[in-house]
């Protein structure tokens, strides 16, 4: 029997490689794209029942169903109110394409900003602050707050270079890709990050810490946290953000551009 992972990571990753097939193929024969829609309508209609027969005889308890509610996104069952294309109402086909720009992007960010980390090879703030001998203010204790552990070890700082940030890379390029795809930076939605979900245990103090959930009436807004958020904990320069957000800024418009 099917797990409940494989269950519901293979029909998403099937949907948005057939966009991405889809994309290509219309792009190199337009003549051809009313046969293409039927088949792309065809596949993903019947990758739905299938993932609805998959589901029923699954061997895990499993909670998640798809809504069958023509072009409806079922919010991820453990953040149930962690979504920001349900109000959408996006079809199928279009939540497949946003899918697909949005991983074309992730991946074009984590390859440029990882060439940016080992080319330039940028010192992080616990190091600089710690031994940079230029000045008699260095301070060798120095520690900052860190990035947020799940509560299995220490809060840290990433054990790579600085610049550029990834963190920004990835915010500017997925935020970059949901403004172009709706046409607009205003939308309010909101979310809960893992660090804040009654669960995990801050490592520094020892405490679980509790729901909370950010709200936003922007895309930009929530790039905005992304992008400040590494620099609050002490991991980062904000010249690391700056051209982090940049970078995937400009990612996504390429992506978006070249398969619109």
């Amino acid at each position: 029997m099917p797990k409940t992972n494989d269950v519901l990571f293979n029909p998403a990753i099937q949907a948005a490689v057939t966009q991405a097939a889809y994309q290509t193929l219309i792009s190199l024969y337009p003549a051809q794209k009313v046969l293409f829609d039927k088949a792309q309508s065809g596949f993903l209609n019947t990758l739905r029942k299938d993932l609805l027969a998959q589901l029923a005889t699954s061997e895990d308890k499993i909670t998640y169903t798809p809504i069958m509610e023509p072009g409806y996104h079922q919010p991820d069952p453990t953040h149930p109110n962690q979504s920001f294309l349900s109000p959408q109402k996006n079809t199928v086909q279009q939540n497949a394409r946003l899918f697909a720009l949005v991983n074309y992007a992730m991946a074009d960010a984590a390859i440029a900003a990882w060439d940016s980390k080992y080319y330039y090879g940028f010192w992080r703030p616990i190091v600089a602050i710690r031994q940079d001998t230029r000045s008699t203010r260095s301070i060798p204790n120095w520690l900052p707050l860190g990035a947020a552990s799940d509560g299995s070890g220490t809060n840290f700082t990433p054990a790579f270079p600085s610049y550029v940030s990834r963190h920004a890379t990835f915010g500017g390029a997925v935020f970059g890709i949901l403004r172009l795809f709706y046409g607009t930076d205003t939308m309010q939605f909101q979310l809960q990050a893992d660090e804040y979900n009654g669960i995990t245990k801050d490592s520094i103090t020892n405490q679980i810490r509790p729901v909370r959930a950010r709200y936003y009436q922007s895309f930009t807004q929530a790039e905005d946290e992304n992008f400040l958020g590494r620099i609050y904990v002490g991991v980062h320069w904000r010249t690391d953000q700056d051209a982090g957000r940049t970078m995937g800024q400009q990612i996504a418009s390429y992506i978006f551009t070249q398969n619109d």
